[in-house]
Order: structure tokens, then sequence, then C-alpha cells
């Protein structure tokens, strides 16, 4: 650019910072080339040639470092019938072993930030990738697409009700439906015994849908409204469930500190008003989340999701 220019001043005026620049590209370059080159992305794979299933399915897989798990086979595949049309670019096997006889050899650029993800002279450095993401699946078995999730579900349902303890969400108080929908999600994939809500009706609108996963398909929900509250509070202390408000109080205990009892049901408060003043006598205790911000309070479907978490550690994940 500076030549391009053609003045003496702006070049004199800039000169140390275009030698700079410009001799740090090429020791990049010279650095990173041969990197590069030896990822099998680069200097074996080929696109044209080796489209096939073994690619796709295999070895990209394996080269990739996802687990042998997701590994499949062209075996597999010849088992299924799958049939080789010689006009179709799709094949089975590749027509070389030069993919196969490559080995695991993946980089990726650092990009955090830190002064350690940078070389000498301010260039990026590569760095072996040994970690990747991986979704678990909950729902591996041997039954058929059409038996899974009835079974599924009567399976979690039984268990429900033989299961004399556990954590209840009330979150009948709570009038905004994304919040019920990531509260739904949060209570499925911890294990919460129940979620009451004001309004069956609530599951089946689009927003909570959305949010909540299909999580509403696997965890038990009932419907209490928030006039009927007290009574079903007073109901389920005299069973022997622990009561517990999540509400800063004058006397609440810090969530840190806090000690669940296995019978627990954890009460929410309404977005705007909070849980009212009449029920709080009626519970053994309040906890509220230590802060160090300036706002005042969480969201509500936040502050049950550190709620649920902190009962999980204790009582579901041990």
């Amino acid at each position: 650019m500076l030549e391009e220019l053609n003045s003496d001043h702006v070049t004199l005026q800039y000169k140390g910072l275009y030698n700079a620049t410009i001799a740090s590209l090429k020791d990049g370059l010279a650095k990173n080339s041969s990197k590069l080159q030896d990822d099998f992305y680069l200097s074996t794979f080929h696109p044209i040639m080796d489209y096939t299933l073994q690619t796709i399915y295999y070895e990209l897989p394996r080269l990739t470092g996802m687990d042998m798990s997701d590994w499949i086979t062209p075996y597999l595949f010849e088992n299924m019938n799958f049939r080789v049309l010689k006009d179709h670019s799709l094949q089975l096997y590749n027509l070389n072993t030069s993919l196969s006889d490559t080995k695991t050899s993946s980089f990726l650029i650092k990009s955090s930030g830190d002064a350690e993800s940078f070389g000498k002279n301010g260039n990026m450095e590569f760095e072996e990738l040994n970690d990747i993401q991986k979704k678990i699946n909950p729902l591996s078995t041997n039954l058929s697409h059409n038996d899974v999730f009835p079974t599924i579900r009567e399976s979690i349902s039984h268990k429900k009700i033989l299961d004399e303890e556990g954590l209840i969400v009330v979150a009948c108080l709570i009038n905004r439906t994304p919040n019920l929908g990531g509260l739904a999600r949060t209570c499925e994939i911890f294990n919460v015994k129940e979620l009451v809500i004001s309004s069956m009706s609530q599951i089946k609108n689009k927003e909570f849908q959305n949010l909540s996963v299909s999580a509403e398909n696997w965890i038990t929900i009932t419907e209490t409204k928030p006039y009927e509250l007290c009574k079903y509070l007073l109901n389920k202390k005299d069973m022997g469930w622990s009561l517990v408000g999540a509400e800063q109080t004058a006397n609440s205990t810090n969530l840190l500190n806090m000690k669940f009892e296995k019978k627990t049901i954890l009460i929410l408060g309404n977005e705007k008003d909070g849980i009212p003043a009449n029920l709080i006598p009626l519970f053994d205790t309040c906890i509220e989340i230590p802060q160090v911000g300036v706002i005042r309070s969480l969201n509500v479907h936040v502050t049950g999701a550190i709620c649920i978490w902190q009962y999980a550690k204790q009582h579901i994940l041990t």
C-alpha cells in the first residue's frame, strides 16, 4: 500500500511498521505452513476422490478425534444391502488407502487473546486438538423408534411414583411462559421429582416448548392455582416435606451454606413481586443466592436453576 501511495513522507513515517509487518508475515507463514501441510485435511484428503461413505462415516470421524462409538464402518452399509451405482458420485469405498493410512492430526488456532496464544514476533501458534464437543445420548437403547418414547415415559413415571423423596419445584407464581419452559428443561436434566405450575395449558404454548425442548414429556408436571398454594404447602408440610422459599429476607440462608433435606419443596416467586408475604411464615427456611453486582436480583428461572443445581449436588449427583 505504501509503495502504491508513492509518498516519501508517508513511507518514511511508517517504514518501521511496514518492515515489521512484512517480517512478521513471512516468519509466520514459514513456521505454520509445515504444520498445515501435515494435517490430513490439506495434505491427503481429496473432496472428490474421497467422496465415499467410508470417508464420511468412518475416516473423517476417526481423523477428527470423535469417539469410536460414532465411527460407522462401510461393512455395515454392505450388510444393509447398500447398492453402489456406477454413474453416481457417491461410492462405498475409497479408491486408495491414503486416507486410511493417515494418522489423526488435527490442529486449531488458539484465539483466547492470552499472551501465551502468540509465539515470538506475535505470530499465532497452532496447538493439537485434544478435546472436542460431544453430546450425550441418554436414549441409547435397543428398542424400536415406535416403542422407545412410551416405554421411557412409563419407566420415569413409575420411578417417580415410587420415590418418596426428591425435589418438588413450585412455579405456579411465575407468569412468563419462557421462564416456565426453561425451568422445565432444568428440572428434567436434574431429575426433579415434580414441577408445579398454575395451568397445564401453559405447556402447550409454543414459547414454552421452544425453551423446554420436550422436557414436558419426561417430567411430572402438575397444576396448582396461586390461590390454592397455601393449602397445598400446608398439606405437603404435614407429609414431612421441607418448605424452602427462594427469597431475600432478613433471616434468609446463604445458598452456599444450605443443607437441603431429601424431601424438599422449592418455592419460586413471581417475576415482579416475588413470594407473597403471607406464605413466608410457612417455610422452614428462605434461601438467597450471594451476589456482588448492583442489580437487586436474578431472573426467576436462573434463580431456580441455581437452587436446583445445589440440591442436585447434594442428593442426585453424588
